[in-house]
C-alpha cells in the first residue's frame, strides 16, 4: 500500500545494503551485544525516571524534562527533533566514529528520563535513532579493521536501528519486518536475525530485563503475569476436549435400565435430576456383586458404593483455562459443557483429568 501511495522509494535506503564479507560475522554479532547494552540502559533509565515521577506534580516532572533535555542539546544539538537528518548522515558515513556514540548514549539519557517522567511522545522513533548512531559507531570501526571488505557504514546502521527496537520492546519479529522494510531487500534477512536476535536475548537473560511497556505496566501496578499454562489454555476452547461418549438418566433406574446404559460402553453417566456424574465402573461392579437383583428392581445411583462427581455448567464457547478456573473455584472435577442453543442438552462431559493430560502433553 505504501509503494503504491508514494512510490518505489524507500525510507533510509542505502545502496550498498548487502554483507561484504562473511568474515563480518563477527562484527554482526558485537552489533546486537552493544545494542543491547544501551537497551537495558535504556528500559532501566525509563522504568526510574517512572517510579520517580509517580504521584509527583506534572508541572515539576515537565519542567525537569524540558531542562535536561535543554542542557544536553546544548551539548549534542543532533538529538533534538525527529532525527531523519541525523539517520540519513549516519546512513552516508558522514559522522565520526566518537560522535556517533556520543548521539547515542546523549539521546538515550535525554529520551529515557522525558519518556519516562510522562513527557508525550513516541518510542520506536528515538529508538530507531539511538539504533542507527549505535550501528554506524560499529559500522565506522568495522571500516578501520577490515578495510576495502567491509560493508557501508550505512548496512550497520540499518541493523542497529532493528536491533535496538527489537531489543528494547522485546519485539524481534517485528524489528526483523522493520528492517526488511526500511530497505526492502531480502539479503539483509540472514544477518538482521543474527544482530536483533543476539539483542534481545542479550537484554533478556543477562541484564534481565523485560520489555519496555511491560516494565512500565509493571511500575504503574498494571501488569498481570500470564503463566505458562494460562497461556497454554486459554488458546484451546473446551469442544476440542469434550467427552460426548455419556449417557443421561435419572438417579433412580431399574436394573434392566442400568444394564441398557451400560451396554452404550459410555464414560459417564449423568445424573440429570442431581448434576451428579457416575463413572460406569462402579455400575458395572455393583450389579457384578448384586446377585439376587432382579430385573425389575430399581437402584438408587446416589446410593450404590461409587465415586460422584458433582458438576457445575459452563458454555461450549468457554477455553480450557476458564474451565479448570471454575473447577477451581467451586472446588469440582468436572464440567457439564452445555450448547450455546439448548442450555439444558449437554454436549459432552470436560473433566480435571482431561485438562491436566492436555498440559502435560
Amino acid at each position: 500500500m505504501t509503494r503504491l501511495a508514494f512510490g518505489p522509494e524507500i525510507a533510509f535506503i542505502n545502496a550498498q545494503s548487502v554483507m561484504g564479507d562473511l568474515r563480518e560475522l563477527p562484527m554482526m554479532g558485537l552489533v546486537g551485544l552493544i545494542v543491547a547494552v544501551f537497551a537495558a540502559a535504556y528500559i532501566r533509565m525509563h522504568g526510574a525516571s517512572c517510579r520517580w515521577a509517580l504521584n509527583r506534580p506534572i508541572a515539576l516532572r515537565f519542567a525537569l524534562a524540558g531542562l535536561f533535555t535543554g542542557i544536553c542539546a546544548l551539548w549534542i544539538p543532533q538529538i533534538m527533533g525527529v532525527g531523519y537528518d541525523t539517520i540519513s548522515s549516519a546512513l552516508a558515513g558522514e559522522i565520526g566514529f566518537a560522535l556517533l556514540l556520543a548521539i547515542a548514549v546523549t539521546k538515550l539519557f535525554a529520551t529515557s528520563i522525558s519518556l519516562g517522567v510522562g513527557m508525550p511522545g513516541g518510542v520506536v522513533g528515538p529508538l530507531l535513532f539511538i539504533g542507527a548512531c549505535v550501528g554506524g559507531a560499529v559500522g565506522s570501526a568495522a571500516q578501520i579493521l577490515m578495510p576495502g571488505s567491509a560493508s557501508a557504514i550505512g548496512f550497520y546502521v540499518i541493523l542497529g536501528m532493528g536491533a535496538m527496537m527489537g531489543a528494547t520492546l522485546n519485539a524481534p519479529l517485528a524489528a526483523m519486518m522493520a528492517i526488511l522494510e526500511l530497505t526492502y531487500n531480502p539479503n539483509i534477512i540472514f544477518p538482521s536475525m543474527m544482530v536483533v536476535i543476539a539483542a534481545c536475548l542479550t537484554t533478556r537473560w543477562v541484564f534481565k530485563c523485560d520489555g519496555l511497556f511491560q516494565n512500565v505496566l509493571r511500575i504503574q501496578g498494571k501488569f498481570r503475569s500470564t503463566e505458562m499454562m494460562e497461556q497454554l489454555l486459554s488458546r484451546t476452547g473446551v469442544r476440542g476436549l469434550i467427552d460426548r461418549h455419556l449417557v443421561v438418566t435419572q438417579h433412580e433406574i431399574s436394573n434392566a435400565g442400568a444394564q441398557q446404559l451400560l451396554a452404550h460402553h459410555p464414560h459417564w453417566i449423568l445424573l440429570r435430576d442431581t448434576n451428579q456424574l457416575l463413572q460406569p465402573a462402579d455400575l458395572h461392579s455393583y450389579l457384578q456383586q448384586a446377585e439376587d437383583i432382579t430385573a425389575d428392581d430399581i437402584i438408587n445411583l446416589q446410593e450404590i458404593p461409587a465415586r460422584r462427581y458433582d458438576l457445575a455448567r459452563i458454555t461450549a464457547d468457554a477455553n480450557l483455562f476458564e474451565a479448570l478456573d471454575l473447577m477451581n473455584r467451586q472446588q469440582i472435577d468436572a464440567l457439564w459443557v452445555e450448547s450455546l442453543s439448548d442450555s439444558h442438552q449437554p454436549l459432552g462431559i470436560i473433566s480435571r483429568a482431561k485438562i491436566d493430560d492436555y498440559y502435560r502433553i
